[in-house]
């Protein structure tokens, strides 16, 4: 493929208003553990607690880098897919806040994504991400 020169990267915002229990905020609020990450994903994900720790998912097509993690608040990653150009690199960013009725507003960003893999991308966050972890959920809730 000819590209000209020209890079073109994309970037997608996903809000989400969760309706979590203290026990259920709790977990949410842990996504940068292996052990959660695997409970909602069913996969093996190796995920580092500590800022610039390093972050392997889905049999190595995912990997990064801690950027930012504040407790309950925010993390912010490095993210790319084995197939991409080498040196390519996106950052996706988890920010939490307090809302009314013990819910919880995720506002999600995932930006740099190339804009080849754009669509493909944004699919694969939901069906290997959010719909599995609805899913754990609700399993979790009973």
């Amino acid at each position: 493929m000819k590209t000209l020169g020209l890079n073109i990267f994309l970037a997608f915002k996903a809000f989400l208003s969760l309706k979590l229990f203290r026990t259920m905020k709790c977990f949410f609020l842990k996504v940068p553990y292996s052990r959660t990450h695997s409970a909602f994903t069913g996969e093996k994900v190796s995920i580092s607690p500590k800022l610039g720790g390093k972050i392997e998912a889905y049999g190595g097509y995912i990997t990064g880098i801690n950027l930012e993690l504040i407790p309950e608040k925010k993390i912010v990653q490095t993210w790319r897919a084995s197939d991409w150009s080498e040196g390519l690199e996106s950052k996706v960013i988890f920010e939490f806040a307090e809302a009314a009725n013990r819910k919880t507003t995720l506002v999600f960003t995932h930006s740099g994504i190339p804009a080849e893999q754009f669509e493909e991308i944004k699919k694969g966050w939901q069906q290997w991400y959010w719909k599995p972890l609805k899913k754990h959920w609700k399993k979790m809730q009973k």
